[in-house]
């Protein structure tokens, strides 16, 4: 946090922020106890941009609420493999949904376990506006 708080004034600052998710945070982190709330206070007060990653519980679907960021259901996989969501949450997460309708109108191929846009994809998006 005082990292945030050194760069809280500057407009240009983005902060990426994920901290210990709230309900394995013991079990997967040796530095787990977090001030959830104090964490979200501060990040409300900074000028520039925020984007949070948090396990999608109640409590911090509330916190996010509370402060005033958006919030968007992600879904994932854990280190077991697992399918579940996470939250996103900022300031402004209008990117999200341009990137995703971009998303939809590429045409993605598996390459080697990366996925890679093909060349006449890309134009099509982009002389469309889209990126």
């Amino acid at each position: 946090m005082e990292v945030i708080r050194r760069y809280a004034d500057v407009e240009e600052a983005v902060f990426f922020v994920d901290p210990p998710y709230t309900v394995a945070a013991r079990r997967l982190y040796p530095e787990w106890q977090v001030d959830h709330g104090a964490l979200f206070a501060l990040l409300s007060e900074v000028r520039g941009d925020v984007l949070l990653t948090y396990d999608n519980t109640r409590e911090i679907a509330a916190l996010a609420n509370e402060f005033g960021f958006q919030t968007q259901a992600v879904a994932m996989k854990n280190t077991h493999h697992a399918k579940m969501t996470e939250l996103l949450i900022g300031k402004n997460l209008s990117w999200l949904s341009a990137a995703v309708a971009a998303r939809a109108n590429l045409r993605l191929e598996p390459l080697k376990g990366y996925w890679r846009c093909t060349r006449e994809a890309l134009d099509r998006v982009t002389q469309g506006g889209v990126m």
